[in-house]
């Protein structure tokens, strides 16, 4: 779960792990019901969706940009006792060559792309405990 950005954190009962979805991702692991609603979300706010994945650690969602790869990522904490408490993240993917001899700078998008999950996350009705932490 590479990411140069704070996790975003939260605490929810409305993501319960769907059936088998342990199989998918990796046992105790799961947050598909969270990267659903993300994903609506996220396309309300103009941004494009192009896939929902599992990985071994959550779920990942791949949004359009031009420029380079951007994910987000999210998924519960792999803890003991803390089904309701969850992680997102953004995960802009580095380009394997710079771009005319530059760095290719993220944060013109991924900004933007946290205050709308941000957003997302702390105007929903059955999440609390919205905050960051540093990785």
């Amino acid at each position: 779960m590479p990411s140069e950005w704070p996790l975003i954190t939260l605490v929810s009962d409305a993501f319960p792990p769907l059936p088998d979805e342990d199989e998918i991702v990796n046992p105790g692991l799961f947050g598909k019901r969270l990267a659903d609603m993300l994903a609506s979300e996220l396309v309300k706010r103009e941004y494009v969706v192009e896939n929902v994945f599992p990985e071994d650690w959550g779920w990942c969602l791949e949004l359009k940009n031009d420029r380079y790869r951007l994910y987000v990522g999210c998924g519960n904490f792999d803890e003991k006792n803390s089904e309701n408490r969850f992680r997102v993240f953004t995960i802009p993917e580095k380009p394997l060559i710079w771009r005319w001899f530059r760095k290719i700078d993220t944060r013109p998008v991924i900004q933007p792309l946290r205050s709308a999950l941000k957003d997302i996350l702390e105007s929903h009705p059955e999440i609390r405990d919205v905050g960051e932490l540093t990785t």
